[in-house]
């Protein structure tokens, strides 16, 4: 599972946006250095995740998700 996004030109692979599981508290987790981030001309940030190389809907009903008309819902992070 990786993130994928306008944050670091929609990833395909590479361990820095490869997230990690830990089997005992059930939770997906990414830790990234801010230097990484691709710092975009929006002020808002646009990501996803990518399983077996396909990109997954974000969950329609979150407050901060919005739909990109051809590509499907995607959750945003505003204000960075």
């Amino acid at each position: 599972v990786y993130v994928a996004g306008n944050l670091n030109n929609w990833a395909r692979s590479g361990d820095l946006w490869k997230m990690r599981y830990d089997s005992k508290s059930k939770l997906w987790s990414l830790t990234v250095p801010i230097s990484e981030i691709k710092k975009g001309t929006s002020n808002f940030y646009e990501f996803t995740f990518r399983v077996d190389d396909k990109l997954v809907d974000a969950d329609s009903g979150s407050s901060s998700s919005i739909y990109c008309h051809g590509y499907g819902y995607r959750y945003v992070i505003k204000g960075i």
